[in-house]
């Protein structure tokens, strides 16, 4: 359904209105979640932010915690880009202290996770300041994203990139975004793949991943001093 906007709005708010009247609030907000993501990757990004306001006030209300701040993150880049500067500073200060609280959700919220593995269609671009690795985590092999840099990095973004004619990187969109309070130390990492490829999401070469012969990578950093790593235009070199 990837590209066909109305179908997949109608689909995901069908399964929400399901799961609200059978009062799964903790599903019913992750299928919002999914959603708002679809909507700002098909460029929708004003539905994108209603969408994930209301993923925000479900779960301040529920205490999923965990939910909340990634609906935070989503939205202080989504409102940064419109220019709504304030309320973007405002979300990631929110989540911020998310990142620093123990959560309290509900351990029926707490299922099996399989590890998270690399997506086979993520590529590690040339001069990237963090790459993707295995490392072992509590005794299981995870896929991670490494911090390769000198500095402490803030905030990663992740999305779709194709390779121009002048061998130069092009973004195509964002996938998603992940912040730790205290940002990640160089050698330490980051782990975005359990979102980027499940359970959560399902994104799947098939169902979610980047069209055709694009890639998915890392295409964003912001380090501790506030200077900022971009992909966009950078060498492609294989």
């Amino acid at each position: 359904m990837l590209g066909e906007y109305t179908r997949v709005v109608d689909r995901v708010t069908s399964e929400a209105k399901f799961l609200r009247a059978n009062g799964n609030v903790a599903i019913q907000a992750d299928t919002l979640f999914m959603l708002g993501i679809r909507q700002w990757q098909m460029k929708r990004d004003d539905a994108a932010i209603e969408t994930l306001e209301r993923v925000v006030e479900i779960s301040r209300s529920a205490d999923l915690q965990s939910l909340e701040r990634n609906g935070l993150t989503q939205l202080a880049m989504l409102y940064e880009k419109a220019g709504r500067l304030k309320e973007a500073e405002l979300c990631r200060e929110r989540a911020d202290k998310l990142w620093s609280m123990t959560s309290r959700e509900p351990a029926s919220w707490a299922n099996p996770i399989p590890p998270a593995t690399i997506p086979s269609q993520w590529v590690d671009l040339p001069g990237a300041r963090a790459a993707a690795e295995y490392r072992v985590i509590a005794g299981v092999n995870e896929a991670v994203l490494v911090n390769r840099s000198s500095k402490g990095i803030e905030m990663v973004m992740f999305g779709c990139v194709a390779l121009e004619d002048n061998r130069k990187v092009r973004v195509l969109y964002g996938l998603m975004g992940q912040g730790l309070n205290g940002g990640v130390r160089p050698g330490s990492y980051f782990r975005p793949f359990g979102a980027l490829n499940g359970p959560v999401n399902r994104w799947t070469d098939e169902k979610m991943g980047c069209d055709g012969a694009a890639k998915m990578s890392l295409i964003e950093a912001l380090f501790d001093d506030s200077s900022k790593w971009k992909a966009d235009g950078i060498d492609w070199v294989l």
